[in-house]
């Protein structure tokens, strides 16, 4: 499974089937959330085994409520899940690429708190 496109009602039944996972909320008319999708397939194509990933355009009418309701403050965000409950999120281009920036499967688990949190 790579990254699975969801609007804000099909986002709540995804995240509840599965274990771990990853949401990133973005407008894909900024270039530089364009970009950052493109790293999260990526990191989403490593992980697959371990962690569902799936995406939420904002700009999408039937999404609009999130931004409306104050559900997302700020794009682009990543919301972890762990079994259908929010575990943590980083909010803001800086903290989402910092997210996205590892190298290697060790890395990646040895060093994010997050993942470590989740994946126990």
């Amino acid at each position: 499974m790579d990254v699975v496109e969801l609007t804000a009602e099909t986002a709540e039944a995804f995240v509840a089937r599965q274990p771990v996972t990853a949401i990133l909320f973005f407008t894909p008319g900024a270039p530089r959330e364009r970009e950052l999708l493109t790293e999260f397939t990526s990191v989403a194509n490593t992980f697959k085994e371990h962690v569902a990933f799936g995406s939420v355009d904002l700009t999408a009418a039937e999404n609009a409520e999130l931004l409306e309701e104050g559900v997302i403050v700020l794009t682009p965000t990543v919301i972890y899940y762990r079994f259908g409950k929010p575990a943590g999120e980083d909010v803001g281009h800086e903290a989402v690429t910092k997210w996205l920036d590892r190298d290697s499967l060790v890395h990646f688990y040895g060093h994010t708190d997050t993942w470590l949190r989740l994946l126990q």
